[in-house]
């Protein structure tokens, strides 16, 4: 799944079973507005996409050209997970609510999540020194988190015009903000950035809900997944010295 929106379902011999095109369909803006008052919603350029039980989740955002996060109460207004059927790619529901922490003052507010083994969210944002814990139907069960180290969060609060979007990426390059989070082998990762003047890359590493890592990795270091023995990271790619490196490690 990408940015357009597309997506596309293999099969394990990577044959093409079923293709789901989006872009300018109107498949969100048609759906979204009958769930609630938001007029449509979009896709992110890299969002989160998980299934569980038949179900696929997506992250979304409101569907403003820029964003609607700049405007004052639209995180307690905007949706920001979708649920789709995995047969038919019907628009289900619309799930959570932006953190408080996002308030309207910044470009750094996306969601990123994952589904346990139980059916529970595993929720934070970018913005967000804290990981919730939601049950299938988003009732909260409980939180926890601890802050990054050296993060540098004393972010800008935006405001609309033709510059904006160009703000936002520029500030998404030197402030700290956490990038994903995974749930394997019963432990729960999360990356983040720390932004300046450091600039390093770390990953948090919890049991259950404590603390037992908090350590520098490789930049593009992301844990993807368990299979026993090993934890293992997605590829990191770097073009130019033309190497693809991925890692594997225990607990």
């Amino acid at each position: 799944m990408d940015g357009n929106p597309a997506l596309d379902v293999f099969s394990r011999n990577y044959k093409l079973l079923h293709h789901a095109e989006w872009y300018n369909s109107k498949h969100l803006e048609n759906q979204s507005s009958r769930f609630d008052n938001t007029k449509f919603y979009i896709y992110p350029d890299a969002p989160v996409l998980r299934y569980h039980a038949g179900k696929l989740y997506a992250s979304v955002d409101g569907g403003d050209l820029v964003s609607n996060v700049i405007t004052p109460g639209y995180y307690k207004k905007t949706r920001i997970i979708e649920e789709f059927k995995a047969d038919d790619y019907s628009i289900q529901r619309y799930l959570g609510r932006m953190s408080p922490a996002a308030e309207y003052m910044t470009g750094i507010w996306l969601t990123l999540f994952d589904i346990d083994p139980s059916g529970n969210f595993v929720v934070t944002y970018e913005c967000d020194d804290m990981i919730y814990v939601y049950d299938k139907d988003f009732n909260l069960r409980y939180s926890f988190g601890q802050p990054g180290k050296d993060m540098d969060k004393n972010y800008t609060r935006q405001k609309l015009s033709k510059t904006t979007y160009d703000k936002i990426q520029a500030e998404r390059k030197i402030k700290g903000h956490y990038t994903y989070l995974t749930c394997a082998g019963g432990y729960v990762f999360r990356g983040y950035a720390t932004g300046n003047p450091k600039n390093q890359t770390r990953l948090q590493i919890y049991k259950g809900t404590t603390e037992i890592a908090d350590i520098e990795v490789p930049t593009g270091f992301k844990v993807i997944g368990y299979k026993a023995p090993y934890f293992y990271s997605g590829l990191i790619l770097d073009e130019n010295k033309e190497t693809a490196v991925l890692y594997r490690f225990k607990l």
